[in-house]
């Protein structure tokens, strides 16, 4: 893909909700991932109660602090995740994190809507793919690639 692409592709999501489709194509984007968004409200509501803070940037609910940490680690002991997407929410361990990685997790938001309910599954094949190809399970990944491209995008164009 070339940069030139690339900055059509990442950086309009933040700055203009209404430009990701018109008519019923925008409902289908929320619609879509749906069972996947309410479980990450779930926890949004468990970080909120907790102390943490919640809010909206973009078409998406960013919950960080309070019981953040714990959720997290408690999705995967074994890794250290700093923040993870679910469906139109997004989970990260303090306001720092959330907002360092804002341009990356909102690229996963985006990929929910292109993929919705089966988003988690094609994710898991997309590092079991990875990883038969003697890659890395987390960084050979085709959806975290398009995240980290647009994370790096964001960052070089802020240099300007």
């Amino acid at each position: 893909m070339r940069i030139g692409s690339a900055s059509k592709r990442f950086v309009p999501h933040l700055q203009n909700n209404n430009a990701a489709g018109g008519g019923y194509l925008k409902y289908l984007k929320v619609i879509w991932p749906l069972p996947i968004t309410a479980f990450g409200l779930m926890l949004a509501g468990i970080v909120q109660i907790t102390g943490g803070a919640c809010k909206r940037y973009g078409n998406a609910l960013e919950a960080s602090n309070g019981a953040a940490s714990r959720l997290l680690w408690l999705m995967n002991p074994w890794a250290d995740i700093e923040a993870i997407t679910l469906g139109h929410v997004i989970l990260a361990r303090d306001l720092a994190t959330a907002k360092r990685l804002r341009i990356h997790e909102h690229t996963h938001v985006r990929q929910y809507e292109r993929w919705g309910v089966i988003f988690p599954f094609a994710y898991l094949a997309s590092s079991a793919l990875a990883v038969m190809k003697g890659g890395d399970a987390y960084r050979d990944n085709v959806f975290e690639r398009e995240a980290f491209e647009a994370q790096f995008f964001q960052r070089e164009n802020t240099k300007l």
